[in-house]
């Protein structure tokens, strides 16, 4: 395959494969390949739109100012720029990461299917290995923030999961590094703004600061970070629940940050409903819930109040052994105000004494809850997620997109007809990606794309190479939805879910289904019966309703509650 050429400041060629591996809103990141560079490297080519002058300025200071990082958390920082032929600075090199996945695999309540069984079982979230390992990978993460911090130059600003890889064994990369804040001078004088942010990880101060041409203080990171934190150890955001008067209308995490409702705060009698994983709380030690308890709540009016690194690094590090309750699954939701009654004592002798379906039973008896999933109301109201009755979505990407030649690029590369009935893929020269033509052929997302061979639907990666096996009738793979859950596919007649690696999550042997990937609630129907599963594969109603309308009629409640914790 033909490689992209570019060069270093010194005019040295640097060969960049043609495919990429991944892209985001700045640029698009390439294997580097030259014969002065040892080891593995990528190089990160921006979009033009997002080469100014600065961007050339700040990635050599970068590159000069690059910190020393004690031990094996780090952060990947530019370590040479790079020019296209006519000497126009278009990125950098810097090392690749080796071996490790982003953090967002950990911060989930169900491990990601895409990791090792050894991760799931290192990282087993209601294990004492795998809380002692994940309390590890947080002062791992403190460790290296804490270094980029005590240079008093680097605030990152925009800290989500996905800038934060780790290895097996718990070692941490920051990356996306060229985006954060870099202050100069003792009186830290702004010298570059953060590029961007992410709102559920910011801090209610958003609102006052423009991090665009302000100085933004490191309690912003600390704030970001304690959301990491958190959701490493239990598995959802801090601010998940949903809210009584006068915050109903509240919606998003960012809307409840800034109205400081930390869901254990002094606002938690404001929630109608707490999910579950967040009683996981009070079985951790008291010194951490503390932390937890003034990153949020006293650092809501104060930031200053919120834990430094080593404060984190301090705790985390000295923390007894401690097991988490397996309280994840949608049958252990419970209203809030049911919980507010107990005190924290009672809910540890709870969380420990009870199975789960004892508790289920428990509030299935007190009428908490009833089985549902799905109102007509939010199934309509939300526009054609839910599709028709042959389960057909009109948003999906059900028919070829034939009539224009090329497709969107997405992740590098696009589809093109060549003839008809005849789809291959081509990078941004134009050039054909990989070996292989397809009947029909679909844009790529999150790196992968739907095509259809020999009359049958797959998936493949960016390489060409089969992740799903052509053996489906009917795929439907909604690229709109935020998050895809899963896949809807058809063989012989019947209807099934799998995952984005082929994993069988829902049998096929359902006559009709009504999947909405957005909200991942699935409508099932089987010998004139229906019943609703989500896309993890839990079932939520039993298929014993004789009709939709009964079934959308009596699972109305729980609807809202499962949707206020998705």
């Amino acid at each position: 395959m033909t490689k992209i050429t570019v060069y270093n400041a010194h005019q040295a060629p640097v060969l960049l494969d043609a495919q990429p591996l991944g892209q985001g809103g700045e640029g698009i990141v390439y294997r580097a390949k030259s014969r002065y560079l040892k080891g593995n490297y990528v190089a990160k080519i921006y979009h033009p739109q997002e080469l100014t002058p600065q961007r050339e300025i700040k990635v050599k200071y970068l590159i000069e100012n690059t910190p020393e990082f004690a031990g094996a958390n780090s952060a990947i920082f530019p370590e040479e720029p790079l020019y296209d032929k006519n000497q126009k600075f278009i990125g950098f090199l810097m090392k690749q990461t080796v071996n490790q996945v982003d953090i967002t695999s950990l911060c989930s309540l169900k491990p990601s299917a895409k990791l090792d069984k050894s991760w799931h079982y290192k990282y087993h979230r209601y294990s004492k290995l795998g809380t002692h390992s994940r309390i590890r990978v947080c002062y791992n993460i403190a460790q290296a923030f804490h270094q980029l911090h005590q240079t008093r130059q680097f605030v990152f600003v925009d800290i989500k999961p996905e800038n934060i890889k780790l290895t097996y064994e718990g070692e941490v990369s920051l990356i996306d590094v060229d985006s954060i804040q870099i202050a100069k001078g003792t009186e830290q004088a702004l010298a570059f703004a953060a590029q961007k942010v992410t709102q559920e990880y910011s801090p209610a101060e958003i609102r006052q600061i423009n991090f665009k041409n302000e100085y933004v203080p490191e309690h912003w990171d600390r704030f970001s970070l304690a959301v990491v934190f958190y959701k490493i150890l239990f598995g959802l955001h801090p601010y998940t629940g949903s809210t009584l008067p006068p915050y109903d209308q509240l919606v998003t995490n960012e809307q409840k940050i800034a109205n400081g409702l930390f869901v254990h705060g002094h606002k938690k009698r404001s929630f109608k409903v707490i999910p579950m994983p967040h009683h996981n709380f009070w079985l951790i030690p008291k010194r951490l819930q503390n932390l937890f308890m003034q990153a949020f709540d006293d650092g809501h009016t104060q930031p200053s109040a919120r834990p430094s690194m080593k404060e984190w690094m301090d705790v985390l590090d000295s923390v007894p052994e401690f097991e988490l309750e397996p309280i994840h699954t949608p049958a252990d939701w419970q209203a809030a105000r049911k919980i507010a009654d107990k005190n924290h004592s009672e809910i540890r002798t709870l969380a420990k004494t009870q199975t789960r379906w004892q508790r289920l039973r428990k509030r299935l008896t007190e009428d908490v809850l009833v089985f549902s999933m799905v109102s007509v109301m939010a199934l309509f109201g939300a526009g054609t997620l839910y599709g028709i009755a042959n389960g057909v979505f009109s948003s999906l990407d059900t028919t070829v997109l034939s009539r224009p030649r090329v497709g969107a690029f997405n992740d590098g590369l696009a589809w093109k007809e060549i003839d008809k009935d005849r789809f291959i893929y081509i990078n941004r020269w134009n050039q054909k990606a990989f070996r292989g033509t397809f009947e029909e052929a679909y844009d790529f997302f999150n790196g992968l794309a739907k095509v259809k061979k020999n009359g049958k639907f797959g998936l493949i990666n960016l390489q060409g190479r089969t992740i799903i096996p052509f053996q489906y009738d009917l795929m439907l793979r909604n690229i709109r939805a935020e998050g895809i859950k899963a896949i809807q596919v058809k063989v012989n007649g019947k209807f099934g879910l799998i995952s984005h690696e082929g994993e069988e999550i829902l049998p096929f042997e359902y006559e009709q289904m009504w999947y909405n990937p957005r909200t991942g609630v699935v409508e099932l129907a089987k010998d004139g019966r229906f019943g609703l599963y989500d896309h993890e594969g839990v079932e939520l109603a039993p298929l014993r309703f004789k009709s939709r309308a009964q079934m959308l009629k009596e699972t109305k409640d729980l609807l809202k509650i499962y949707y206020s914790i998705k």
